[in-house]
């Protein structure tokens, strides 16, 4: 009748409205990708153009030096300095890795690029010492807290990746496969589930607030496998030993809630049923 072929045709625009923002909201996803990438980018090229220009300056300033005699300079230094040598043989290793990203290094640690140090021998010399982290992927603490080896070894972990980690399977997959895609899907799903509080999390973990990290990035990254809390009331731990088919699955606690947990009626501390997202 009438009523049903207007019902029908309110059914298949709604359809239509659904799969149009869906995919508005990939190619946003897609535009906010790109332009991160971009930023990195122009954080690192910033950062050579200033050390470009310091050089020069020091090169101008000097009434003795000539660019040859000075280029031979530096390598003879280079040669008859074993420790200088072994610190550049370490960093072409790092940057061979693939997993040291120089323009988010230094747009996320914004006092290396002031002080013009190349980021990754600032990782090498005094980053990972300070429990920085080379890229989003890796995460420096994490790593060494899984290898006790490395740490007791008091090895760079990044230099221990790139010389055996890598081969030994060291680095999980999880973080790696995360890439900027998948990561913001899964992003968008926690934000607009209502269980993470972004101002609790940057206040109980002030090393993220620190380092700068979108603070649900830092959760779907390393958070979870930390052990923190996306918010006062979802316990981490406790869910994840409460529910071991999530832990088995290394499905991320509060993803796992959101999507099923919430409606299977489970809990997410010990002292309360569930709580409601607002999804």
């Amino acid at each position: 009748s009438q009523s049903r072929e207007t019902l029908r045709r309110a059914e298949n625009s709604n359809k239509k409205l659904k799969q149009e923002l869906t995919a508005q909201r990939e190619s946003n996803t897609d535009l906010a990708g790109k332009r991160d990438q971009h930023e990195y980018a122009l954080a690192a090229a910033n950062h050579q153009i200033q050390c470009m220009r310091t050089e020069l300056s020091n090169l101008k300033s000097s009434v003795v030096f000539k660019a040859v005699a000075l280029v031979r300079n530096i390598k003879a230094r280079i040669s008859s300095n074993p420790e200088k040598k072994a610190l550049i043989e370490q960093a072409e290793l790092v940057a061979q890795s693939g997993l040291f990203n120089k323009g988010w290094y230094l747009k996320t640690y914004p006092d290396v690029a002031k002080r013009g140090i190349d980021p990754i021998l600032h990782y090498l010399k005094f980053g990972a010492e300070e429990r920085r982290n080379p890229s989003p992927e890796f995460n420096t603490s994490l790593y060494l807290r899984r290898h006790t080896d490395v740490a007791e070894k008091r090895m760079n972990p990044m230099l221990h990746y790139s010389k055996y980690g890598q081969r030994e399977g060291r680095l999980d997959r999880r973080h790696t496969d995360l890439t900027n895609r998948t990561l913001r899907k899964q992003a968008e799903l926690i934000r607009r589930s209502g269980l993470f509080d972004k101002d609790w999390y940057l206040k109980t973990y002030p090393d993220v607030a620190e380092s700068g990290i979108d603070p649900i990035s830092h959760y779907l990254r390393f958070g979870a496998e930390e052990r923190r809390n996306p918010n006062p009331e979802f316990d981490t731990s406790w869910y994840l030993n409460r529910h071991p088919d999530v832990a088995e699955k290394r499905m991320n606690p509060v993803l796992h809630y959101s999507e099923y947990g919430q409606r299977e009626g489970r809990r997410i501390n010990r002292n309360s049923r569930h709580i409601q997202s607002t999804a």
